[in-house]
């Protein structure tokens, strides 16, 4: 609760700081368990129905630890918000404990089967009442509830995995299949038929492609496949998503978007 003259980013500045070195330390990690980690490709074939089926194999498991670096990312990167916000509370404030930097989904708060859904007007206005008023609509501009697409902003998706992260459990990194597909190093195409292909998420020994070769036909395929490191069940939009991109999205915004909005307010 410093004087205009006081103020400084300092204590925001080291948490998102900190918040980088967990990244870079994270992406360091998973690029090297992708250049020694094995990928392949087993194949089972039925005479009888003719279905050719494909088998995704990734040869490791990510390091345990990993979700522990998530974790402390997404806590400094979204504790160096609240620091800005301390920063700018006015002296002798009403209700210091409920001091932060409000992350909203809804405009609105409003009641919906039964349960209250928490809205920027109301609850997102409490967490400002100690705060200078003059960065309330620099505040609001960087709210998700005001942009399009709320649910995969970048604070949203941060403050849904922070919390997640901080109140449920630790979020996990795995394995999963990224590209997959097959070329043809022999025959028609048309003597083949696709049942099914890759769609979403898929683990590891997942079935990646379940063809029928027509009878009689020459056909020799030459199947591939990636992987990538993703969160696992995070129950956001991101879940599908390289960790690695998605934690690079969050910093940033937060780098590049928020930081620079609130300069004005510090000497």
């Amino acid at each position: 609760m410093p004087p205009l003259a006081q103020r400084s980013l300092t204590s925001a500045t080291l948490k998102r700081r900190r918040a980088k070195e967990h990244l870079d330390n994270l992406k360091a990690r998973i690029e090297a368990f992708t250049n020694e980690t094995s990928q392949s490709v087993t194949a089972d074939f039925n005479e009888q129905s003719r279905e050719y089926v494909l088998y995704a194999h990734i040869g490791g498991e990510p390091d345990r630890s990993w979700p522990l670096l998530v974790g402390e990312f997404l806590h400094n990167l979204r504790s160096s918000l609240d620091a800005i916000m301390w920063q700018l509370a006015i002296p002798n404030p009403v209700n210091p404990s409920a001091i932060q930097f409000p992350i909203f989904k809804d405009a609105v708060e409003r009641r919906e089967a039964g349960r209250r859904i928490s809205g920027y007007d109301k609850s997102g206005l409490r967490q400002l009442q100690d705060v200078d008023p003059t960065a309330e609509p620099v505040v609001k501009a960087l709210q998700p509830c005001f942009a399009k697409g709320p649910e995969a902003h970048p604070l949203w998706i941060l403050n849904q995995l922070n919390n997640i992260d901080k109140h449920r459990t630790v979020l996990l990194a795995v394995a999963q299949v990224g590209i997959a597909g097959f070329a043809y190093r022999r025959g028609d195409p048309s003597d083949v038929t696709i049942l099914n292909s890759p769609e979403g998420a898929l683990e590891n020994g997942a079935e990646i492609y379940r063809l029928r070769i027509r009878e009689g036909s020459d056909v020799q395929l030459q199947p591939s496949v990636s992987f990538k490191v993703a969160l696992w069940k995070s129950g956001t939009v991101m879940d599908e998503w390289p960790i690695t991109n998605v934690l690079g999205d969050l910093y940033r915004f937060v780098n590049q978007e928020v930081f620079p909005a609130f300069k004005q307010f510090f000497p």
